[in-house]
């Protein structure tokens, strides 16, 4: 995938999600034969997921046969953001970021040395 962008707020464990529906679709990606229906398997694994998203297509002009897929994440298809459960996404460091421990006041996850 060339890029990949959201209009609504992720929490963590969307971000896992994410990366294994793009990591599915890079595997598929130099193998493609048909750039609408690609495009079109794109949107229906995000909607497996449980996202609407648009998706663009672009030829690299500069070289023929290269093209570049920009994904948009628009929305949700059920439910929404939970501010709860990413403080308690953040806290339990399910990204694996070192930052395991308690949230400031702010929601911002420290490590429990950092207080």
């Amino acid at each position: 995938m060339s890029s990949l962008s959201s209009q609504i707020d992720l929490n963590d464990s969307d971000i896992l999600t994410i990366e294994r529906v793009v990591l599915k679709l890079s595997e598929k990606q130099s193998r493609i034969v048909s750039l609408e229906g690609f495009r079109q398997e794109i949107i229906e694994r995000f909607a497996d997921e449980g996202f609407k998203v648009g998706v663009n297509v672009f030829e690299d002009l500069s070289q023929k046969g290269l093209y570049a897929f920009e994904i948009e994440i628009q929305d949700r298809l059920e439910g929404e953001f939970d501010p709860d459960r990413q403080v308690y996404e953040a806290t339990a460091d399910i990204l694996g970021l070192g930052t395991q421990g308690v949230t400031n006041a702010g929601g911002i996850a420290k490590p429990r040395e950092a207080w």
